[in-house]
């Protein structure tokens, strides 16, 4: 009986070993460890300060029409986004407004012109509430995709620091954080010249320029555009792209901050698509797996080491 018993429970033992072991092993070193709940991706957010320095929190506003400070009427479209009612502009001086769009926001807008603007992760978009004069001017911080009315009598300059790009009517993206040293411009449509205080380059539909701000050096390459504006779109296109520029772009999207435990691992690739809209943890895990990398989830901080 002591023999028998004793193989028994030698034998649930080891059937026990055979079922837990395997799964052991594969949650050893998984893409993403995490240890809270998940993080959530970015969504509809901005401010509104008026030239005297009142605020409109656009997140949390339901109202179709909002008024601002100075009597202004701006309709709160759903699918269009914020505009300007044109029957409010009739002899009204023109005054400034900035609208700021948050870490872990995103937001798009109609100027008076019939522009439309869309506004990323961290970034402002300095308008007016209408255009007078020669120029139709605006000031950018961060990155913005536009759609420029076409307007041959007024062109459409947008200023970017000391840095400005020249446009009649056109779709491109331009992306000039200040943390981060290159100012990019990527055409999809039309004609745009860039300018710094040295140089210009024009640009044709599929071109990009790029200036270094340490060097002042400015260049033109061809580009897939899709990979620079696929943002406005609910995707994240990557072709061959650093982890370091990668994760730079997730931190804006998901407010979180990424520690590198291994510095080289800053250097590693990656190619293919992140649904913008997934949680944090799905876009780690899928560049993981084709990444030498793991990621460990600490509150809002990330950890990035080898595997």
């Amino acid at each position: 009986l002591f023999l028998t018993v004793g193989s028994v429970v030698a034998a649930s033992v080891a059937l026990l070993l055979m079922f837990v072991f395997p799964f052991t092993r594969q949650v050893e070193q998984p893409g993403t460890l995490v240890s809270q709940v998940g993080i959530t991706p970015g969504g509809v957010k901005a401010i509104l300060q008026s030239e005297d320095g009142k605020m409109i929190d656009l997140t949390s506003s339901t109202s179709s029409h909002i008024v601002t400070s100075d009597g202004l009427v701006l309709v709160n479209d759903s699918l269009k986004g914020l505009r300007f009612d044109q029957g409010e502009l009739e002899n009204r001086p023109m005054k400034y407004h900035t609208l700021a769009v948050p870490v872990g926001g995103e937001y798009h807008f109609t100027l008076a012109d019939g522009t439309r603007v869309w506004v990323n992760s961290a970034s402002e978009v300095r308008f007016p509430n209408c255009f007078s004069g020669k120029k139709r001017e605006i000031y950018v911080k961060g990155e913005v995709y536009l759609e420029v009315a076409r307007d041959e009598e007024h062109p459409f300059v947008v200023y970017a620091g000391e840095n400005e790009v020249r446009v009649l009517g056109t779709r491109f993206n331009l992306t000039a954080y200040p943390d981060e040293q290159e100012v990019i411009t990527t055409l999809v449509e039309g004609s745009v010249e860039f300018w710094n205080d040295q140089s210009s380059i024009r640009l044709k539909p599929g071109e990009q320029s790029v200036l270094d701000r340490e060097t002042n050096n400015l260049e033109k390459q061809k580009v897939d555009v899709s990979i620079y504006t696929s943002w406005v779109s609910g995707t994240f296109e990557y072709e061959r792209m650093s982890l370091f520029d990668i994760t730079r772009q997730l931190s804006r999207w998901y407010d979180v901050e990424f520690f590198y435990k291994n510095p080289e691992a800053k250097e590693l690739v990656f190619t293919g698509d992140l649904e913008k809209y997934d949680d944090c943890e799905v876009a780690l895990d899928i560049i993981s797996m084709t990444t030498n990398v793991m990621f460990t989830i600490r509150d809002r901080a990330i950890i990035v080491q080898m595997k």
